[in-house]
């Protein structure tokens, strides 16, 4: 991976802690924070999958971290953390089965995508990516405000 490759990881990785020192706190910006890290790995998978960035080391590092992210986010929407800062809609405690369902749909999709990254098998990689962002989406369209 060259340098830019390398800078935009360590800001990944390292960005959620930043954030962490300032806006909203608890369960609400623990998700925040670790939404922005996700976001940011997610773009460098979808550089990956588009053949801009080989696969190495830390690239399958970026997609193990988002597999072990995504199980810790399902745990960060306790009933009464709804925060005026975030994004999330109430329908996450209301419609709480239709919600873990795409949670649960997200996590498997980032764990397919760790696997292919991690066997450097662009042809598993490509539709793993196009997956996950298909288990992003559908999650955050029902339940993200805009």
């Amino acid at each position: 991976m060259g340098n830019a490759g390398r800078s935009i990881l360590r800001l990944v990785l390292l960005g959620p802690c930043l954030l962490a020192l300032c806006g909203a706190s608890g369960p609400a910006g623990e998700r925040i924070a670790l939404m922005k890290e996700m976001s940011g790995i997610l773009r460098l998978l979808g550089s990956v999958a588009n053949g801009l960035l080989p696969v190495d080391g830390e690239v399958a590092r970026g997609a193990a971290t988002l597999h072990t992210d995504s199980v810790r986010l399902g745990g960060l929407f306790p009933p009464g953390s709804a925060d005026a800062e975030g994004r999330a809609l109430d329908r996450i405690w209301t419609e709480r089965a239709t919600f873990d369902a795409d949670m649960a749909a997200f996590q498997q999709a980032a764990a397919s995508m760790a696997g292919a990254v991690e066997a450097g098998d662009l042809a598993a990689i490509r539709p793993a990516y196009a997956a996950l962002a298909r288990a992003c989406l559908q999650c955050h369209d029902s339940f993200r405000r805009p």
